[in-house]
């Protein structure tokens, strides 16, 4: 049977909310849907270092899917309850994170996977210093979405490895597998049938497109400076006109991240594409967002911005039956196949070293990322003749249309169609279980210390503030009768109920106290009231009471 696998929620999806549905939040319901639609097991896991992010889940996951699961939600306090599914399924980057927490329990308790949406911008690049940096094994992966995200993921760990062996010395700088494995799409969604042609035609009609013009999708965020500036698109296609004197009509299908993108878009329209027609459609709500696929005879996306690395729109235009003229640019390099269901064209950015102030602003937190990417996108250039051509080509060849969809279509179901996706994560999750019973252990955690260095136990890190710390040897007592505090008594007042999680359980509390009530004891005599593994948290309820005069130290 293949590995299970939890999923990480503090930091990953939750409802999507309708007015700005941000592309890796639905990728990631995407992929937790897939999973469950998939899955062999009953139960499904959750890690969840947050009680608000435990109720995200409670929301989500009965939309769905309509499987009944045992689900468990585990907390910081249950993760050696991983081991159980075997693998945490963490839907960003941060696998260092995960690393940290694992080292609790044991590196071996279970595998780490982890996802990489968007390699620019301060948060993500720092993730992949902390995945480098933290105890990551050899059964743990970081998934790359493309051949162009790995190498920069590797790039990346380069410049670390370099540093760090100048800085420290450091000889051995150990890594996460760098699997490649894309995003999937829901294939019978976007598939084409009569009543979905039909639906196309109908929005056709309603944007004014003549029946001999050649509909253009973009379907996706519009913004000109996270995503694609639509100048070189609108540009080429009123050069594939003037060409072919054929008519040519651009759908933008999405939504506006501020509101005067729109008004950019439909001046430069007005400037750049006068003879070409163009209607704006809200992408986001039914029926738009299933039917515009249909209106259109092309799609295209000619991104720029370094904010994308996979670029899930094209897969789903392929699902649709769509040919494509993309941007040869990272993810979409390896989605669509130059000449076969579509066709890259290419880009060219300055060189490597003219680009050293662009993240400066924003990586001090001075300048906005949408700063960044967008005034590096304006630096990026698309073959506008080049897309005009391709533009031309589909627009006079409709043979050559209609091969190039018929081989998207069928690239869509057999490579990108979420079982097939999710078959290779299973395989993956398996491949890491079997490196878990055999690879040697990295920086394994020595006997006394802190799973993590930043997250030290305060009592061994700052003992030496205090006169003395409690030990076994020492002895305790109850005040006598008519002194201190009864224990009791410590809980009326809300000053004192800041740290109640940590402390032993009323059962547990009211055994300790009977064991007291025969007379002084050592705090070891007193520990044996209590099982083994509840013993730390004995200390810290002694202390509590040793704050409150519910508890003396008689021994001094």
């Amino acid at each position: 049977m293949t590995t299970n696998a939890a999923f990480s929620v503090a930091r990953a999806a939750g409802k999507v909310p309708t007015d700005r549905p941000f592309g890796k939040d639905m990728a990631n319901n995407a992929f937790l849907s897939a999973f469950l639609a998939t899955t062999v097991h009953d139960d499904v896991f959750f890690y969840a270092a947050t009680g608000g992010a435990a109720e995200k889940y409670r929301e989500i996951v009965p939309t769905l899917t309509d499987r009944t699961f045992r689900t468990h939600f585990l907390s910081q306090n249950d993760i050696s309850r991983l081991a159980e599914p075997g693998c945490l399924m963490h839907l960003d980057p941060h696998l260092g994170r995960d690393a940290w927490d694992r080292r609790r329990v044991g590196q071996r308790s279970f595998s780490i996977v982890a996802l990489i949406h968007t390699m620019a911008g301060p948060f993500n690049l720092d993730a992949h210093m902390e995945t480098l940096l933290g105890p990551v094994q050899s059964w743990d992966a970081l998934v790359c979405t493309s051949r162009a995200v790995k190498r920069t993921v590797e790039m990346l760990f380069e410049r670390w490895s370099d540093y760090l062996s100048d800085r420290f010395g450091a000889t051995r700088l150990p890594a996460p597998q760098l699997p490649i494995l894309p995003l999937g799409v829901d294939v019978a969604r976007f598939r084409r049938t009569d009543q979905r042609r039909a639906a196309g035609h109908a929005w056709r009609q309603r944007l004014g497109i003549a029946p001999d013009a050649l509909a253009v999708l973009y379907l996706g965020r519009l913004s000109y400076v996270e995503k694609a500036h639509p100048t070189p698109m609108l540009i080429a296609l009123e050069q594939a006109a003037r060409q072919t004197g054929r008519k040519f009509h651009m759908i933008f299908a999405g939504w506006f991240p501020t509101p005067d993108h729109d008004g950019a878009f439909r001046a430069a329209h007005a400037l750049y594409a006068p003879s070409i027609g163009m209607s704006i459609v809200d992408g986001r709500t039914e029926p738009a967002k299933t039917e515009i696929w249909h209106a259109a005879d092309v799609f295209c996306s000619m991104v720029d911005n370094i904010q994308e690395t996979f670029g899930l729109a094209p897969v789903e235009a392929m699902a649709a039956g769509l040919p494509c003229v993309v941007s040869d640019w990272d993810g979409y390099r390896d989605t669509v196949r130059h000449g076969e269901d579509g066709f890259r064209i290419a880009t060219v950015m300055p060189p490597a070293g003219t680009g050293g102030l662009l993240p400066l602003g924003n990586a001090s937190l001075n300048e906005s990322f949408q700063r960044y990417v967008g005034s590096a996108a304006l630096m990026t250039s698309v073959d506008i003749p080049q897309a005009a051509t391709a533009f031309a080509t589909l627009a006079t060849n409709v043979e050559l249309r209609r091969t190039m969809a018929e081989n998207a279509a069928t690239r869509a179901r057999e490579v990108f169609d979420w079982p097939i996706v999710m078959r290779h994560y299973r395989e993956l999750w398996t491949e890491l279980a079997d490196r878990r019973r055999t690879d040697a252990e990295n920086a394994p955690r020595r006997e006394n210390q802190s799973h993590e260095p930043r997250v030290e136990d305060p009592f061994r890190l700052y003992g030496h503030f205090a006169t003395r710390q409690v030990v076994p040897e020492m002895v305790v007592a109850l005040p006598p009768a008519g002194t201190g505090v009864a224990a009791a008594d410590i809980p009326k007042s809300s000053l004192n109920n800041l740290a109640d999680r940590h402390f032993l359980t009323p059962a547990e509390q009211r055994e300790v106290l009977a064991r007291l009530a025969r007379g002084p004891q050592t705090v070891r005599a007193v520990l044996e009231t209590v099982p083994r593994v509840r013993r730390l948290a004995a200390y810290r309820w002694l202390g509590h009471l040793l704050k409150f005069d519910a508890l003396r130290i008689v021994d001094a």
